[in-house]
């Protein structure tokens, strides 16, 4: 590994938490370039969970935040609502939620983040996120145009497609939609729907 890391450059991590309006903790961490300089403004991308786990602190995989930091981004890895390993409670919040809790606490942050680090472009941040993340992706595009571009990977546009889609639909969904079905949920499966609010999208949006 020493070998094969050689000519790899890694900036520093740094951890940075923020309170939501209702005194919630949200932790994180912010990855910057390798040849970091305070003084410049750079663009961002901000990272969130897919399903219920933690964005881990691996190097590479799928969602390299390395790579992206290496190539001129800082990028900003937040743990929202929902996430396991923060207590019961925490986790709970993702019940028959679908994106009220975790879309505000990334918006929250994000307007937090920007005034905590000056040297991120306001105007240059953009989002992605994976299965759940890819759903909170689209989500989120339906709720504000703070981000100048967004990335949904697997991502979730229609949930009543979802629970009736497979045994993973069927059994994420007896979990984070528990004793909610389609026709006893209305609210919940439409309005919580991205695919119902596309007309609201303004921001550029790549599916993957």
């Amino acid at each position: 590994d020493k070998e094969r890391f050689a000519q790899v450059q890694i900036g520093q991590v740094e951890d940075w938490d923020f309170q939501t309006k209702d005194g919630t903790t949200i932790t994180g961490r912010v990855h910057l370039p390798p040849d970091f300089d305070p003084n410049n403004k750079y663009p961002a991308i901000v990272h969130y969970y897919g399903g219920t786990h933690p964005s881990g602190r691996s190097f590479g995989g799928r969602y390299p935040v390395n790579f992206w930091a290496a190539n001129g981004y800082v990028v900003y890895v937040l743990q929202p609502s929902g996430a396991i390993g923060f207590g019961q409670e925490f986790s709970a919040r993702h019940v028959n939620d679908w994106g009220k809790t975790t879309a505000t606490e990334v918006m929250e942050g994000l307007d937090q983040f920007l005034v905590a680090h000056p040297f991120v472009d306001g105007e240059r941040v953009g989002c992605i996120g994976a299965s759940y993340g890819g759903f909170l992706t689209m989500y989120l595009v339906t709720q504000t145009n703070q981000f100048a571009t967004a990335i949904s990977h697997a991502g979730i546009s229609n949930l009543t497609g979802y629970w009736g889609q497979g045994a993973w639909g069927h059994l994420y969904s007896a979990v984070a939609s528990a004793n909610s079905y389609p026709w006893n949920a209305q609210e919940l499966y439409i309005e919580q729907s991205p695919i119902f609010h596309a007309d609201a999208v303004e921001t550029p949006l790549l599916l993957l």
